[in-house]
């Protein structure tokens, strides 16, 4: 008697995943692959998705090939019209 339960379960859980949990997560998949779609593009798979979804490295390497530290990149300032003001020394001047 047990092992024709067994086999039962064995067999009710195997046609559960079958007819509802693959289709459900098929539909899913769909769902989201027509609206925001399922892959990046290719450019930004290119570039690494560490810098285009993250917008920093994730790993550096130098020359040898090691894994060196991470370094922070900052982009330069954006050019402006208006005067730098320069700092001023203890008796006020510049």
């Amino acid at each position: 008697m047990r092992l024709n339960s067994l086999a039962f379960r064995l067999f009710a859980s195997a046609a559960a995943w079958t007819l509802v949990v693959l289709p459900v997560t098929a539909i899913l998949l769909k769902v989201l692959d027509l609206t925001m779609g399922l892959r990046v593009k290719e450019d930004e798979e290119e570039l690494g998705l560490d810098v285009t979804q993250h917008g920093e490295r994730g790993y550096v390497f130098d020359e040898t090939g090691a894994v060196a530290m991470a370094q922070i990149v900052q982009a330069p300032p954006a050019p402006s019209s208006a005067p730098v003001p320069q700092p001023k020394n203890a008796m006020g001047e510049a």
